[in-house]
């Protein structure tokens, strides 16, 4: 009786065994399908991050040549500015210039019609002082 406890006892404890092992393995296959979806996911993330990371690079590279080209048009303009105000600088300079020699020469004409005039005046006294004499 003993060694046909013993038997039951051993063919109980083989189906247990091969019923863990069964339920071992589908668990394992549960995992390894979950590890690999897992895996998957993180894998199409990563791609699409990179991707992202990419297209953030393109604005970023083409705000930088925007701000490069808006930059060297400032400058230009800037620098076409600087170069009319120095023109006009000069045009203002020269018309000073024009200005003070014309004022100059009429003073100077002002001047010798006064001396003109002055010397009529003087010549005109003399000959009444001469008249006067007589």
């Amino acid at each position: 009786e003993l060694a046909h406890v013993k038997s039951i006892l051993q063919g109980e404890h083989a189906e247990a065994l091969e019923a863990a092992a069964g339920e071992l393995a589908v668990a394992e296959s549960s995992l390894e399908g979950r590890h690999a979806k897992g895996m998957e996911k993180a894998r199409v993330e990563r791609v699409e991050m990179e991707q992202g990371h990419a297209e953030t690079q393109g604005q970023l590279e083409s705000a930088e040549a925007a701000l490069s080209r808006a930059e060297a048009v400032a400058g230009e303009k800037h620098e076409q500015e600087a170069q009319v105000a120095r023109e006009l600088a000069q045009k203002a300079a020269k018309l000073e210039d024009e200005s003070a020699s014309a004022l100059r020469e009429q003073v100077e004409e002002a001047e010798q019609e006064l001396n003109d005039r002055v010397g009529a005046v003087e010549k005109e006294m003399a000959a009444a002082g001469g008249r006067v004499r007589e």
